[in-house]
Protein backbone atom coordinates (compact mmCIF):
# COMPACT_ATOMS: atom_id res chain seq x y z
CA UNK A 1 0.00 0.00 0.00
CA UNK A 2 2.83 2.42 0.83
CA UNK A 3 4.44 1.73 -2.55
CA UNK A 4 1.18 2.35 -4.37
CA UNK A 5 0.72 5.65 -2.50
CA UNK A 6 4.29 6.63 -3.42
CA UNK A 7 3.53 5.82 -7.07
CA UNK A 8 0.42 8.02 -6.98
CA UNK A 9 2.51 10.85 -5.52
CA UNK A 10 5.14 10.37 -8.25
CA UNK A 11 2.49 10.53 -10.95
CA UNK A 12 0.99 13.72 -9.47
CA UNK A 13 4.30 15.49 -8.84
CA UNK A 14 4.84 14.81 -5.12
CA UNK A 15 2.95 14.14 -1.90
CA UNK A 16 2.06 17.81 -1.36
CA UNK A 17 0.83 18.15 -4.94
CA UNK A 18 -1.25 14.98 -4.61
CA UNK A 19 -2.85 16.37 -1.45
CA UNK A 20 -3.80 19.58 -3.31
CA UNK A 21 -5.04 18.05 -6.60
CA UNK A 22 -8.34 19.15 -8.04
CA UNK A 23 -10.31 17.58 -10.87
CA UNK A 24 -10.99 20.68 -12.95
CA UNK A 25 -10.30 20.00 -16.63
CA UNK A 26 -7.30 21.78 -18.12
CA UNK A 27 -8.29 25.02 -19.85
CA UNK A 28 -8.10 25.37 -23.62
CA UNK A 29 -4.73 26.93 -24.46
CA UNK A 30 -2.96 27.75 -27.68
CA UNK A 31 0.71 26.87 -28.04
CA UNK A 32 2.76 29.57 -26.25
CA UNK A 33 5.12 30.28 -29.15
CA UNK A 34 6.67 33.21 -27.29
CA UNK A 35 8.24 30.71 -24.88
CA UNK A 36 10.24 29.07 -27.70
CA UNK A 37 13.55 30.39 -28.98
CA UNK A 38 12.79 32.57 -31.98
CA UNK A 39 14.48 30.21 -34.45
CA UNK A 40 12.29 27.30 -33.27
CA UNK A 41 8.91 29.03 -33.46
CA UNK A 42 8.20 27.95 -37.04
CA UNK A 43 9.07 24.36 -36.18
CA UNK A 44 6.91 24.52 -33.03
CA UNK A 45 3.96 25.88 -35.03
CA UNK A 46 4.35 23.02 -37.52
CA UNK A 47 4.43 20.45 -34.69
CA UNK A 48 1.34 22.11 -33.21
CA UNK A 49 -0.54 21.80 -36.52
CA UNK A 50 0.24 18.06 -36.51
CA UNK A 51 -0.90 17.87 -32.87
CA UNK A 52 -4.29 19.36 -33.72
CA UNK A 53 -4.75 17.09 -36.74
CA UNK A 54 -3.47 13.96 -34.99
CA UNK A 55 -5.38 14.40 -31.72
CA UNK A 56 -8.60 14.96 -33.66
CA UNK A 57 -8.02 11.81 -35.74
CA UNK A 58 -6.98 9.81 -32.66
CA UNK A 59 -10.05 10.70 -30.62
CA UNK A 60 -12.37 10.04 -33.56
CA UNK A 61 -11.25 6.40 -33.33
CA UNK A 62 -12.40 6.17 -29.69
CA UNK A 63 -15.09 8.80 -29.01
CA UNK A 64 -15.44 9.72 -25.36
CA UNK A 65 -11.93 8.59 -24.40
CA UNK A 66 -10.78 12.18 -23.75
CA UNK A 67 -11.64 15.80 -24.48
CA UNK A 68 -9.57 17.00 -27.43
CA UNK A 69 -9.03 20.57 -26.14
CA UNK A 70 -7.79 19.32 -22.79
CA UNK A 71 -5.51 16.73 -24.39
CA UNK A 72 -4.12 19.39 -26.75
CA UNK A 73 -3.42 21.73 -23.83
CA UNK A 74 -1.42 19.03 -22.02
CA UNK A 75 0.50 18.23 -25.23
CA UNK A 76 1.29 21.88 -25.85
CA UNK A 77 2.47 22.34 -22.28
CA UNK A 78 4.81 19.37 -22.62
CA UNK A 79 6.21 20.75 -25.87
CA UNK A 80 6.89 24.11 -24.17
CA UNK A 81 8.55 22.30 -21.26
CA UNK A 82 10.86 20.45 -23.67
CA UNK A 83 11.77 23.72 -25.39
CA UNK A 84 12.54 25.42 -22.08
CA UNK A 85 14.55 22.58 -20.53
CA UNK A 86 16.44 21.16 -23.52
CA UNK A 87 15.63 22.73 -26.88
CA UNK A 88 18.49 20.80 -28.50
CA UNK A 89 16.17 17.80 -28.79
CA UNK A 90 13.87 19.87 -31.00
CA UNK A 91 16.80 20.96 -33.16
CA UNK A 92 17.68 17.36 -34.04
CA UNK A 93 16.62 16.09 -37.41
CA UNK A 94 13.21 14.52 -36.92
CA UNK A 95 9.87 14.64 -38.65
CA UNK A 96 7.49 17.18 -37.11
CA UNK A 97 4.68 14.63 -37.49
CA UNK A 98 6.72 12.04 -35.59
CA UNK A 99 7.53 14.60 -32.87
CA UNK A 100 3.84 15.48 -32.51
CA UNK A 101 2.92 11.78 -32.28
CA UNK A 102 5.62 11.26 -29.64
CA UNK A 103 4.25 14.15 -27.56
CA UNK A 104 0.73 12.71 -27.78
CA UNK A 105 2.05 9.26 -26.87
CA UNK A 106 3.73 10.59 -23.71
CA UNK A 107 0.68 12.56 -22.58
CA UNK A 108 -1.79 9.79 -23.46
CA UNK A 109 0.25 7.15 -21.65
CA UNK A 110 0.79 9.39 -18.64
CA UNK A 111 -2.97 9.88 -18.42
CA UNK A 112 -3.76 6.16 -18.85
CA UNK A 113 -5.46 6.82 -22.19
CA UNK A 114 -3.05 4.71 -24.19
CA UNK A 115 -1.26 1.46 -23.51
CA UNK A 116 -2.42 -1.97 -22.48
CA UNK A 117 -6.05 -2.76 -21.67
CA UNK A 118 -8.09 -1.25 -20.09
CA UNK A 119 -6.62 1.86 -21.78
CA UNK A 120 -9.04 2.95 -24.52
CA UNK A 121 -6.30 3.77 -27.05
CA UNK A 122 -3.43 1.69 -28.36
CA UNK A 123 -0.24 2.22 -30.36
CA UNK A 124 -1.97 1.22 -33.61
CA UNK A 125 -4.53 4.01 -33.06
CA UNK A 126 -1.70 6.53 -32.68
CA UNK A 127 0.10 5.30 -35.80
CA UNK A 128 -3.13 5.47 -37.79
CA UNK A 129 -4.02 8.96 -36.52
CA UNK A 130 -0.60 10.37 -37.42
CA UNK A 131 -0.17 8.26 -40.57
CA UNK A 132 3.04 6.64 -39.29
CA UNK A 133 4.46 3.25 -40.27
CA UNK A 134 6.13 2.70 -36.92
CA UNK A 135 5.64 3.86 -33.36
CA UNK A 136 7.43 7.08 -32.33
CA UNK A 137 8.95 5.38 -29.27
CA UNK A 138 12.56 6.52 -29.85
CA UNK A 139 11.45 10.12 -30.30
CA UNK A 140 9.20 9.84 -27.23
CA UNK A 141 12.14 8.58 -25.17
CA UNK A 142 14.31 11.56 -26.10
CA UNK A 143 11.44 14.00 -25.44
CA UNK A 144 10.77 12.42 -22.01
CA UNK A 145 14.43 12.84 -21.11
CA UNK A 146 14.45 16.43 -22.36
CA UNK A 147 11.33 17.20 -20.29
CA UNK A 148 13.02 15.67 -17.22
CA UNK A 149 10.12 13.31 -16.56
CA UNK A 150 10.91 10.92 -13.72
CA UNK A 151 11.47 7.23 -14.35
CA UNK A 152 8.52 5.03 -13.39
CA UNK A 153 8.73 1.26 -13.38
CA UNK A 154 5.35 0.85 -15.10
CA UNK A 155 4.16 3.45 -17.55
CA UNK A 156 4.91 7.16 -17.59
CA UNK A 157 4.89 9.57 -14.67
CA UNK A 158 4.11 13.08 -15.88
CA UNK A 159 4.77 14.41 -12.35
CA UNK A 160 2.95 17.66 -13.05
CA UNK A 161 -0.78 18.36 -12.54
CA UNK A 162 -0.57 20.78 -15.47
CA UNK A 163 0.01 17.77 -17.74
CA UNK A 164 -2.67 15.59 -16.15
CA UNK A 165 -6.21 15.65 -17.51
CA UNK A 166 -8.99 16.30 -15.00
CA UNK A 167 -10.17 12.70 -15.32
CA UNK A 168 -6.68 11.42 -14.48
CA UNK A 169 -6.41 13.69 -11.46
CA UNK A 170 -9.81 12.36 -10.31
CA UNK A 171 -8.56 8.80 -10.80
CA UNK A 172 -5.43 9.48 -8.73
CA UNK A 173 -7.56 10.95 -5.94
CA UNK A 174 -9.96 7.99 -6.00
CA UNK A 175 -7.07 5.55 -5.82
CA UNK A 176 -5.53 7.52 -2.96
CA UNK A 177 -8.84 7.52 -1.07
CA UNK A 178 -9.26 3.78 -1.60
CA UNK A 179 -5.73 3.06 -0.40
CA UNK A 180 -5.93 5.31 2.66
CA UNK A 181 -9.38 4.02 3.68
CA UNK A 182 -8.11 0.45 3.21
CA UNK A 183 -5.10 1.27 5.40
CA UNK A 184 -7.17 2.72 8.21
CA UNK A 185 -9.66 -0.16 8.03
CA UNK A 186 -6.85 -2.70 8.51
CA UNK A 187 -5.43 -1.04 11.62
CA UNK A 188 -6.41 -2.80 14.84
CA UNK A 189 -8.16 -0.80 17.55
CA UNK A 190 -5.99 -0.02 20.54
Amino acid sequence: TALRLADLALRAGGCEVLAELDTTPLPTEELALALFPEELRGLAAEIDAHLVEGVTALLEQRPGSAESDELLTACRRLLVRVAQLDDAVLRRKASTRNTAAAVVSIIARGNDLMGYSPAPLHEKNLRRAFDLRSAPSQRARSLKEAAALPHRYTGIALADPGLLLGTMRAKLLQEQDALTSHRTAKRPNR
